[in-house]
């Protein structure tokens, strides 16, 4: 995982692996999840080892959780936790 993802980086999806896998999930931008609103809130899966690439870095909301980047990824702008982006080299 790399924190200081920067625009226009190719990066690699990958499961996040601690206590157990999780699998690579984000949001559409304009529909962000709040932290009281996890339990419900609909995930939408990612491709484990589909590439994209960095749009933004993502703006805090209220109740935020999680450091994300906007990406291009399977055809979509989507925000997505750091912790599955990695930095293709």
């Amino acid at each position: 995982m790399n924190i200081k993802l920067q625009p226009n980086d190719l990066i690699r999806i990958e499961p996040w692996d601690c206590e157990g896998i999780e699998q690579p999930w984000g949001w559409f931008q304009d529909d962000p999840p709040s932290a009281k609103k996890m339990k419900k809130f609909k995930k939408i899966k990612l491709s484990s080892g589909s590439t994209g690439i960095v749009i933004e870095q993502g703006m805090p909301v209220t109740d935020d959780y999680d450091e994300h980047c906007v990406i291009l990824v399977e055809s979509k702008a989507l925000s997505v936790p750091v912790r599955f982006l990695h930095r293709v080299d």
